[in-house]
């Protein structure tokens, strides 16, 4: 995060100035940039070179049993000590989500060991936009339901659809096989859950880390979310909107039964396209799923306890991370990429300048103007 916040700094820094250079001769240019006298560079000056100032991205402690970091007034995250690392690694890495503790190596071989407490992801895939509506979303727009509601079903309807480059589950072909995006529709769906629909989903993640841990590659917490879908589609809209225990309970079990149907039939069809999520699943591995949920079902409360006695336990986890890889991710961090943008920004504006000054410079304030403040906060 602090080196994109660096980035952006340098990025706006660099735009500011390619401006300036548009809007002065070349001595005026250069002696309103050697002396840093405008307005902008004496408000933002302290702020970019704060920015921009280079950071390790990994913290590293000597104590076996780190200390809590300590979040100081700069929102750094901070141990006891700072000490040289074996692997030539040392500073600081600051996330909200997770905190490297240690790092570890050795000179003699071309490892580190990392020492976290728990970590996070996302996937960026490269779509392509849909020109019309997918095939089925008419029936899907006509379907009878409770829910969602109907201004959000309609503005479905309307949301852009993609295509993805993404391997069939069955006899594959990297070659030639696309599978549609409901993305954006995926996301609005979400944004319309009532509280019950979220808690319900947040007690499934949790038994999914907990009794269903061994089977999350197979059941995903997107078949969980789709079975979701199709169960509210049917559930009463006093329930949905009345989040009491005896009403998370019954929406809870009838999620778990319709995705033991769905398994035992081994077919869940897509919320928005009559597509079987569930093809290519062994039979076997179907089975043991289906015995887990049908424990989950008798003994719910139970489950959930087993979830909670595991959170309440610090645990350290461990990922053994080649040096070669780390300095992979330096390089890719420290890529002057950005550079070129900035440059086609400052050629762009010089393309419009000569035409329309004004609107090119309201732009302009406008982009720092909120800009600015992001980088502050």
């Amino acid at each position: 995060m602090k080196k994109k916040i660096r980035n952006a700094g340098i990025a706006i820094n660099s735009l500011v100035q390619g401006w300036e250079e548009l809007n002065l001769s070349h001595e005026e240019s250069n002696m309103s940039l050697n002396s840093k006298e405008t307005i902008f560079h004496q408000a933002f000056d302290p702020l970019i070179e704060a920015l921009t100032n280079t950071e390790d991205i990994l913290h590293q402690t000597s104590s076996p049993n780190p200390k809590k970091p300590k979040l100081d007034f700069s929102g750094d995250c901070s141990t006891s000590s700072d000490v040289p690392s074996t692997s030539g690694l040392s500073g600081r890495f600051n996330n909200e989500s997770h905190i490297i503790e240690k790092v570890r190596g050795n000179d003699g071989d071309d490892q580190v060991t990392i020492q976290y407490k728990y970590k996070t992801s996302k996937d960026f895939i490269p779509v392509f936009p849909l020109k019309g509506k997918p095939k089925y979303l008419d029936e899907w727009l006509n379907r009878k339901r409770k829910w969602p509601p109907t201004d959000v079903v309609t503005d479905e309807y309307n949301s852009e659809f993609f295509v993805v480059a993404k391997p069939a589950l069955v006899e594959p072909s990297k070659v030639i096989d696309f599978c549609l995006a409901y993305n954006i529709g995926e996301i609005k769906l979400a944004e319309a859950m009532t509280q019950l629909q979220k808690n319900v989903i947040l007690i499934i993640k949790a038994l999914q880390k907990s009794s269903l841990r061994d089977y999350t590659e197979i059941v995903t917490t997107f078949h969980w979310k789709t079975v979701v879908y199709w169960v509210s589609e049917n559930t009463e809209t006093q329930i949905l909107e009345n989040r009491t225990e005896d009403n998370i309970h019954e929406f809870l079990q009838n999620v778990l039964k319709y995705m033991v149907d769905c398994l035992c039939n081994n077919y869940l069809q897509h919320y928005f396209v009559p597509s079987n999520l569930f093809v290519g699943i062994h039979e076997d591995k179907i089975h043991d799923i289906v015995l887990k949920i049908v424990e989950i079902q008798k003994n719910l409360m139970e489950n959930l306890q087993n979830f909670d006695k595991g959170q309440s336990t610090v645990k350290v986890h461990y990922d053994i991370v080649s040096r070669s890889k780390i300095k992979e991710f330096q390089e890719m961090h420290s890529d002057p990429g950005d550079n070129v943008i900035v440059e086609s920004v400052v050629t762009l504006l010089r393309g419009f300048v000569n035409e329309n000054k004004e609107v090119v410079r309201r732009a302009l304030h406008e982009v720092l103007t909120e800009a600015v403040p992001f980088l502050i906060e």
